[in-house]
């Protein structure tokens, strides 16, 4: 294992209480109907195109409203932080001497403020789409790109989303369960791995322990 592959929100940083924020602000907006509190559990067991559904709002309008929530998100990035243990543990990755790179949909700005914020602006690669189903393809080309193969990569993730990009890229994932998407929504995909705590992370990739299913 040469390279890690990090998703953002939900994974490094915990920003759940600041996305909801934005996504009721944006279904105010287009006159759609917020999200109440107290569907939240029920929407966490559903992939995001299911999620989406439910809620009404068409999969077509997701890159407009992507563009949308990233400049929501510039104004409230200094009130998100990393999960605990996270910054320990890319440190603990990176002074090991493992790459590591982000791929995600929010914006490249809100991501470098948040590295240099809390001091993990040793990460350079960030890499960024308003294409929320895309990251398979940009996992196939960070591996073209790079010079790796496939084996060489593993992608750590919290939601559905990201392990069914995995699968398509042919890499290995690690999903974690401290972000947005619970157990139900990504148990049918059979990630390779599960990690409780960063540190799973961690001991996975560099081979102490497997982290188990």
């Amino acid at each position: 294992m040469k390279h890690v592959i990090f998703d953002f929100d939900g994974t490094i940083a915990d920003s759940e209480h600041v996305a909801l924020g934005i996504m009721n602000t944006l279904s105010e907006r287009h006159r759609y109907r917020k999200l109440e509190h107290e569907e939240i559990d029920q929407l966490r067991r559903m992939p995001i195109r299911e999620r989406f559904k439910k809620l009404g709002l068409p999969l077509r309008k997701l890159p407009g409203w992507a563009k949308e929530y990233n400049e929501l998100f510039e104004d409230a990035v200094l009130k998100v932080a990393p999960f605990s243990g996270m910054p320990e543990m890319l440190a603990a990755l990176h002074a090991q001497g493992y790459a590591i790179s982000i791929l995600s949909s929010n914006a490249e700005e809100n991501i470098r403020r948040f590295l240099v914020q809390y001091g993990l602006d040793f990460i350079k690669d960030v890499r960024c789409s308003h294409r929320v189903f895309s990251k398979d393809r940009m996992i196939r080309r960070l591996v073209r790109q790079e010079r790796l193969r496939s084996d060489d990569v593993i992608y750590v993730g919290d939601e559905h989303r990201d392990v069914v990009a995995c699968k398509k890229a042919g890499v290995k994932v690690i999903w974690v369960r401290w972000g947005f998407d619970g157990l139900e929504a990504v148990e049918p995909e059979n990630p390779d791995f599960m990690a409780d705590e960063p540190a799973d992370i961690l001991r996975f990739v560099v081979g102490e322990n497997g982290v188990s299913k």
